[in-house]
């Protein structure tokens, strides 16, 4: 895999200025559950689907506990984007970061797999 120079880099970082889509809802947001939410809705869904839900679904649901007590308004929020398939295995995970690591995204990549 070729490296990109830094001049690659810094035409893209001027091109993502000019011409990037600045106006979803999960670049408002940088916290690490609100990332970790929008990366499992993003996995092979178009962004304007997800960019329609995102907000209510940060709303309804601050953090993995409020998932796992409320699954099945989880599956009825996501249901529009054709993903039912991957509640269970995000219940699951929301289940482990409630239990195992007090509701927080761990920040070791050794942790996340």
């Amino acid at each position: 895999m070729n490296k990109l120079t830094e001049s690659s880099w810094k035409s893209l970082l001027t091109w993502h200025k000019a011409e990037g889509r600045h106006d979803l809802p999960w670049r408002e947001i940088n916290t690490p559950w609100a990332i970790f939410v929008a990366e499992n809705l993003l996995r092979r869904t178009r962004s304007a689907n997800v960019a329609r839900i995102y907000s209510a679904i940060i709303k309804e649901f601050p953090g993995p506990n409020s998932v796992t007590k409320n699954e099945k308004r989880w599956k009825e929020l996501t249901a529009p984007l054709g993903i039912t398939h991957r509640a269970p295995l995000f219940i699951a995970t929301c289940e482990i970061l409630t239990r195992k690591y007090k509701e927080q995204i761990p920040d070791k990549y050794s942790e996340l797999i």
